[in-house]
């Protein structure tokens, strides 16, 4: 339960500050912190989890362990804080904006912050104990959100969202001393450098592939487009993913224990796959491409015209966020049954191509380079699934058979939402009347198609076993 809330927190909370945010300051202001955040996270992946992951993984962790990963985080944090104040300077020159050094230099606290924090994070999720966790997210956002609201309303701008992103790291730091009763003592110890050096490397290297894999079309808008667009795609960005975040990480924990222990058996693995995959669709297909086709009218009720730019973004995205899951779930399936070589080539094919067709689309504008996005994971998308298609014994349209409650159901959900959306724009009832509207078509079809159509997956009944198991 309390794993539960501190996800609601930092998805929840964050969601409803950042709308918030969205009413009082400008994309660009959000842009700004945007590629700042983008430094701060590949620190995160990279550097702090290269430490801590192989110290919870350790059989029998203790305190000395611990305290050997706080002191290394600790002295790496000083000194990428550092490195990035001394970057603050060329990197705004970069980008051309003066405004970012100063964004850079204040926002540089944070990563010592969650160096200082890792150590202590790591170990408390191995002991289970998740509601200092919780506490510590529900704390720190709220009194960081409003930090920033305060101070966005007095018009100091994008410093607003940085003082908010440090008071949410350093008050997360501080209740998690607070709340601790370890307390760990400096320890430099060469022999367990030795003995996890390997590890962290490994972890390291995984980091900069999720990293690339993640965040890697905030980077090349930000480098190609400048801040501005990069505020209103990451805007796009977070709409999405607010989805897909919840759906995908959820289905993402299950499918790795029920493709691993169905593996050999090619008919349970075949099961496993569709019901992973017809969940994921039946949840995401009608949520995400409903919030794409109405994202004018959402926008412009909930943030204001200043986002309205930002609206095919989101249709875009919504699509896209699709296509990753899906290539995510295969990516799992395939590590899996032991075929380690395909995921990865996938995922640096794809990567590969987001580059060169993103920079084609940037000489066009944000559309088009987030078309290209697109076009990237829709490119990779056959070749993978063929692979999965060979180890479940059933072929791609035999899976678009299986799936077309979820698939016609929101194509014809679309095509009721499409003519109407331009005309609720502005009407907060309006807009919640069509989205109910949507949601119950999608029902009817789905399940008109499940009466008349034996060999169609059964999500609803999927959910009820899921509910009474729990």
């Amino acid at each position: 339960m309390w794993s539960v809330l501190d996800n609601f927190a930092q998805q929840f909370l964050s969601f409803i500050i950042f709308m918030i945010l969205a009413r009082i300051l400008t994309p660009e202001k959000f842009g700004l912190l945007a590629i700042a955040n983008l430094i701060v996270t590949v620190v995160r992946q990279t550097a702090f989890e290269a430490i801590a992951m192989p110290v919870s993984r350790d059989p029998e962790p203790n305190d000395n362990l611990y305290s050997w990963a706080f002191s290394l985080c600790t002295i790496l944090a000083l000194l990428l804080a550092v490195g990035m104040i001394l970057l603050a300077g060329p990197l705004s020159i970069f980008y051309k904006s003066p405004e970012l050094r100063s964004v850079l230099i204040w926002m540089s606290p944070v990563v010592v912050f969650f160096g200082l924090a890792r150590a202590y994070e790591a170990r408390l999720i191995r002991q289970m104990q998740f509601k200092p966790l919780a506490i510590r997210s529900i704390i720190s956002v709220t009194i960081g959100g409003v930090v920033g609201i305060v101070l966005a309303l007095k018009g100091v701008g994008v410093m607003a969202l940085v003082i908010q992103q440090v008071v949410i790291a350093g008050l997360a730091f501080v209740m998690l001393v607070v709340q601790s009763s370890w307390r760990p003592r400096w320890c430099l110890d060469r022999s367990l450098w030795k003995k996890y050096q390997s590890d962290i490397a490994q972890v390291g290297q995984s980091g900069a592939l999720g990293f690339f894999t993640s965040q890697a079309d905030t980077l090349l808008v930000s480098i190609f487009l400048g801040s501005h667009a990069t505020g209103l795609y990451n805007f796009a960005k977070r709409l999405t993913s607010a989805i897909y975040l919840i759906i995908a990480s959820s289905m993402l924990k299950v499918a790795v224990p029920a493709f691993s222990d169905a593996f050999g058996n090619v008919h349970k693995l075949q099961s496993a796959y569709v019901r992973v995959i017809g969940l994921s669709l039946f949840v995401l297909l009608p949520s995400l491409l409903g919030m794409g086709v109405m994202a004018e009218p959402l926008i412009s009720v909930f943030f204001g015209a200043v986002w309205m730019p930002a609206a095919k973004v989101v249709l875009l995205l919504a699509m896209l966020n699709i296509l990753l899951t899906v290539n995510q779930l295969n990516d799992y399936l395939l590590f899996a049954v032991g075929e380690n070589v395909v995921p990865v080539k996938r995922g640096f094919y794809q990567f590969a191509l987001a580059i060169l067709l993103g920079w084609f689309g940037s000489r066009f504008g944000l559309v088009w380079m987030t078309s290209a996005f697109v076009v990237a994971a829709l490119i990779v998308l056959p070749w993978a699934q063929h692979h999965v298609c060979l180890y479940i014994g059933k072929g791609f349209w035999g899976l678009c058979k299986i799936f077309r409650g979820p698939m016609l159901g929101s194509l014809v959900m679309v095509g009721i939402l499409l003519p109407f959306a331009p005309l609720v724009s502005g009407s907060m009832s309006l807009v919640l009347g069509m989205i109910f509207i949507a949601a119950c078509t999608y029902m009817l079809v789905h399940y008109l198609l499940l009466k008349y159509s034996v060999d169609s997956y059964d999500a609803m009944k999927d959910l009820g076993q899921f509910r009474r198991a729990g």
